[in-house]
């Protein structure tokens, strides 16, 4: 360390001459770094609200909306307002009632929804006004500065777009004055702490170079949070001015113990480096921690003032001491008595004290910590800015006369019937706080034909494969209330979705059961026919074999023989039949006495009938009712049984 202390020393002209022009870079990087005032982009990305927020800004362009108040204005002046509303770039749609209907209608004649939507106390109508680009973009911002000014009078412009606005404005204007109150508040203190009138100089012109040094490089970052604009310069400030009163304390020091100033710099330099390092480190890693939080915000701080600390550190002990040899004449030349005491009795007193002291500290522990779980906070960071913004007051006046204190974006699946959109809503009214509750279905009514409305106000109400329903509470944001009614919202859509779930798992078990009755009756007529083909097509070639049969040689000697065994069975007095090409064959044959033997046309392959009507006795001994009983038998036993 010794080596780098003499080498800043012996080089302090050159390290000054680079610092400064680092300076060019610096304040490039600074100037190009984008700064986000939506602080709702630090969320996590899987919270609901924001996946709702995603399908709000990508489906309905709603995202990034503003309403405007429009109290006693005339038709024929709001809607040329509206109209030059619409020319400005970065506009997509300015929404009024003349979108879908004509505004000569009484209001009494439109829906009830319609009219507490659209129509409020103090002779108010709205104005809903759709962007292009996000919120916080430089595109909407310019828009609605634009806007501001067409704004007539009576005309409240409210929304997160215009908030944010506000927001940005409000910090661009006021950052330099309270970096000026740091600064000052800082040389006060130095003036009055320190005997060199030129040292407090030195020390802020020392910290110019961290602090700019880490502007510049958040441009690597990519973009930073106002937040961490407007805090970086003033925690900067504050955490890296002791390393410079370390540095200055042990080089007034070691003066007193070495020949020349470049000597006891050197040491001062080795020595403070290493008091500070350990704690530069603990701070860092303070900062650090932040980028932990799933709120992403304390990441970006926790960068941003990780780095500042790192590059105080650095240039505590390479600028610093550079700027304090050079100007160490002026140092010493210019000097004042100091005006804070030294409080030598009191440090003699906790000496001697130390132990009462550290009990006593330890039992204000209780109440202090009895009053922060008191200390009440907040989640909104709009109640903490000025009540006259332009796009507080258009908030307010939503609240005041719509009863829009806070609105709630609901997404529901477009495959939701009309009827069930409307059922929902009519529960969701039921819910504490909930003013109004509108949706397309709700006004519309089943059966209403959507097509018939125009595309600009489908792309509001239906898109991109959900519904959309708008739900007023007169609960502020940020509070238990509205914390509550969240909870019972989400209950309420909860329930209608776990009820929806179940019918529908219902009546898709009903249908599949239908279905699949229809499957295997489908079925089964399918393998009956397939299975009375293959029968048919055996049975086929049967009868093509028996047909052989009876045309060659051994069907006479077997047709006398089944003659014979009939005649045998019917008995005497009987009559037999044939074909009559087989009765030729049956001369020879001996058969009991009374036996007749005639021709029968209906058998047409070959075999025997016989009948005996004096004993009750009739027999089917021809071929075809031989092939006929075998069929059964084939189904059963060749493996064509149904079983579906």
């Amino acid at each position: 360390m010794k080596k780098i202390a003499q080498g800043i020393v012996r080089l302090r002209k050159l390290i000054l001459t680079v610092a400064f022009l680092l300076l060019i870079p610096s304040a490039i990087g600074a100037i190009a770094t984008r700064i986000n005032y939506d602080i709702l982009t630090y969320l996590p990305q899987d919270l609901d609200s924001m996946i709702g927020e995603v399908a709000l800004e990508d489906d309905f362009h709603l995202a990034s909306t503003g309403m405007i108040t429009v109290e006693g204005l005339p038709t024929n002046e709001l809607i040329a307002m509206k109209k030059d509303i619409e020319a400005v770039p970065g506009v997509t749609q300015t929404f009024w009632l003349s979108d879908v209907i004509d505004p000569s209608i009484p209001t009494e004649m439109l829906p009830a929804d319609v009219q507490q939507f659209m129509f409020g106390k103090n002779d108010s109508t709205m104005l809903i006004v759709r962007f292009d680009a996000p919120s916080a973009s430089d595109e909407t911002m310019e828009a609605v500065a634009q806007i501001e000014k067409l704004l007539r009078k009576d005309c409240f412009f409210g929304g997160m777009s215009v908030i944010l606005q506000d927001t940005k404005a409000l910090v661009n204007q006021e950052m330099p004055m309270y970096i000026l109150i740091a600064v000052g508040a800082s040389l006060l203190v130095l003036f009055l702490s320190l005997e060199s009138t030129i040292t407090p100089l030195l020390f802020m012109l020392g910290l110019l170079f961290p602090i700019a040094y880490n502007f510049g490089t958040n441009i690597f970052l990519g973009q930073i949070s106002y937040i961490t604009e407007a805090l970086a310069t003033v925690l900067q400030l504050g955490v890296t001015m002791d390393f410079s009163i370390f540095l200055l304390h042990r080089y007034q020091e070691e003066k007193e113990l070495r020949s020349n100033n470049e000597e006891a710099m050197v040491s001062a330099i080795c020595k403070t480096m290493t008091s500070i390092s350990a704690s530069s480190l603990t701070t860092i890693a303070g900062f650090l921690a932040l980028c932990a939080m799933r709120l992403t915000l304390g990441r970006d701080i926790g960068l941003v003032m990780a780095k500042g600390v790192a590059l105080g550190v650095i240039c505590t002990v390479v600028i610093l001491p550079s700027l304090i040899l050079t100007f160490d004449k002026w140092v010493e030349k210019y000097k004042h008595r100091t005006v804070i005491p030294k409080l030598k009795k009191l440090s003699y007193f906790v000496s001697n004290h130390s132990v009462p002291i550290v009990v006593v500290f330890i039992l204000f522990l209780i109440p202090f910590a009895i009053a922060q779980n008191k200390t009440e906070v907040y989640y909104t960071l709009f109640d903490s800015l000025p009540q006259d913004l332009t796009g507080i007051v258009g908030t307010n006046k939503l609240g005041e006369d719509f009863g829009m204190t806070t609105s709630h974006f609901i997404l529901v699946h477009d495959d939701l019937t009309a009827t069930e959109v409307s059922d929902l809503c009519d529960e969701l009214k039921d819910v504490d706080g909930i003013t109004q509750v509108v949706s397309l279905d709700s006004i519309t009514g089943p059966g209403f034909q959507t097509e018939l409305l125009p595309d600009s106000i489908m792309e509001i109400l239906q898109s991109g494969g959900y519904k959309l329903i708008l739900a007023n509470s007169s609960y502020k944001t940020g509070t238990d209330a509205i914390n509550s009614q969240l909870d019972e919202t989400r209950k309420t859509e909860n329930t209608r979705v776990e009820r929806t779930l179940r019918f529908e798992t219902e009546r898709a078990k009903t249908r599949a059961n239908r279905d699949l009755s229809a499957a295997r009756m489908a079925a089964r007529a399918t393998l009956a026919a397939q299975r009375q083909k293959i029968a048919d097509e055996t049975f086929s070639k049967a009868r093509e074999q028996l047909a052989a049969f009876v045309a060659g040689k051994d069907y006479a000697a077997w047709l006398q023989k089944e003659a014979a065994s009939l005649a045998e069975t019917l008995g005497e007095n009987a009559k037999i039949t044939a074909r009559a090409a087989d009765l030729p064959l049956l001369k020879n044959v001996e058969l009991p006495a009374g036996t007749v033997l005639e021709a029968d046309d209906s058998i047409t392959l070959g075999g025997l009938k016989g009948a005996n009507p004096a004993k009750g006795v009739a027999a089917d001994d021809t071929l075809e009712a031989r092939l006929e009983a075998q069929h059964d038998w084939f189904l059963e036993n060749a493996g064509l049984e149904i079983n579906i």
